[in-house]
């Protein structure tokens, strides 16, 4: 892991978090990469159907008959076809010490537009109580089919060791509840190898989940299209996570103007309650025109 979080966006949507203090997540399906969702949906039918699959079924019925097929059937007809609809992010990506000046050249390239900015989180951002948010965090996974395949076998490896204490700890209900967190964790946090770069951190608040009244919903006009949101807000008083306390750094990408968006971003920092604001601001110097 790097040492810290970066929210790489336009330099309009930077100003809407710092201003607004809250952060959007929409839902699965307008995301840039919804077809992605497909590319972990694919291999978990793969493994399923093949001879792990036939092993990780067996592991799952030694702790409770019949277990698997209510988990699997619950996943593929209930939990699946409303899973795209129903669940909520936005997605961070690690960041390392040497981009503390410059930000990363594709993120900027992605997600920055003309003037884009990166607003770098600390590092403990996960460490605080987002359960309690309704929400939770994810690293992407960038795997092929084989590399997958390990990682189940690991799955149920680990459940075949601990079957007694399972039987003894964890109710039928709970574990089937594990098993749809796996199903799905497959599907939303998996990624194409092609991607890995991206070193993607997804969160997540999924509807019927536990909830929250911190998470607000709204209905936002997202370029012509309407659609339901949710907010992360960052107030002190609200949730304990004070945006002032989170940022770490903010970089300016490259663009026309970088010493009027330091000013403003100065400007706001500043009257959201950070102390020489000045002092975490950098411009990056990485000679790119957005066009």
């Amino acid at each position: 892991m790097g040492s810290g979080f970066a929210y790489y966006t336009t330099a309009e949507v930077a100003y809407s978090i710092l201003t607004n203090r809250c952060i959007w997540m929409r839902s699965c399906s307008t995301m840039n990469d919804y077809l992605e969702v497909k590319y972990g949906e694919h291999l978990l039918h793969k493994v399923i159907e093949s001879d792990l699959g036939e092993k990780f079924k067996q592991v799952v019925d030694a702790c409770y008959k019949g277990l698997f097929v209510k988990a699997w059937n619950s996943f593929e007809q209930e939990e699946l076809p409303k899973l795209v609809n129903n669940t909520y992010l936005t997605c961070v990506t690690e960041h390392s010490k040497d981009e503390d000046d410059i930000g990363r050249l594709s993120m900027w390239r992605a997600y920055g537009g003309k003037t884009g900015i990166a607003l770098v989180f600390k590092k403990n951002i996960f460490e605080k109580k987002t359960s309690d948010l309704g929400i939770y965090a994810s690293p992407v996974a960038y795997l092929k089919k084989d590399q997958f395949c390990e990682e189940m076998g690991r799955v149920t490896e680990n459940i075949q060791e601990y079957s007694d204490n399972i039987k003894e700890n964890l109710s039928e209900h709970c574990v089937k509840e594990y098993l749809l967190r796996i199903f799905t964790n497959a599907v939303i946090c998996i990624k194409h190898p092609g991607f890995s770069e991206e070193k993607e951190w997804r969160i997540i608040h999924s509807l019927g989940q536990k909830q929250s009244h911190f998470i607000e919903k709204e209905i936002q006009n997202i370029k012509g299209v309407p659609q339901i949101i949710y907010k992360i807000p960052f107030y002190k008083n609200i949730t304990g996570l004070a945006l002032t306390d989170l940022i770490d750094r903010v970089i300016i990408g490259p663009c026309e103007f970088p010493d009027v968006t330091y000013q403003a971003i100065c400007s706001v920092l500043s009257e959201a309650g950070m102390t020489s604001p000045e002092e975490i601001i950098k411009k990056s110097e990485i000679p790119l025109r957005q066009s």
